[in-house]
């Protein structure tokens, strides 16, 4: 729900981006529909340390809803019993949670919470 550019993060799902074996960066919000008002500011900051990590990492974009109308909540979310959102999961090259970034988070903890995934970000 980015816009006026859509996500560049929906090509994979979670189960491919796992199949990768390398990390992943797994953010779970809906910008034009996000409760907190924090999505979009945390997708472009991850979407800036991307940029920066190139195919070090897998980035994955869930949205919080599965429809248009924000009626019916993904799948993502209910797997994970989500109350808030966003939420940034980072995920070792051996599919281990290493990290959870809730709310309010910034580029430089999104590196740095990479970086304990064995991901070089610079």
């Amino acid at each position: 729900t980015r816009l006026p550019k859509p996500c560049p993060f929906h090509e994979l799902t979670l189960t491919e981006a796992l199949q990768l074996k390398k990390p992943v960066a797994y953010l779970v919000g809906t910008p034009a529909h996000c409760s907190t008002g924090t999505c979009t500011p945390a997708l472009n900051q991850l979407i800036g340390v991307a940029r920066t990590v190139g195919d070090r990492a897998t980035f994955v974009h869930a949205e919080v809803y599965s429809d248009k109308a924000a009626t019916v909540v993904a799948p993502a979310v209910k797997a994970f019993a989500m109350t808030f959102e966003p939420t940034l999961f980072i995920v070792d090259a051996n599919s281990k949670i290493i990290d959870r970034l809730d709310a309010v988070f910034d580029a430089q903890e999104i590196s740095e919470a990479l970086m304990r995934a064995g991901v070089a970000t610079s």
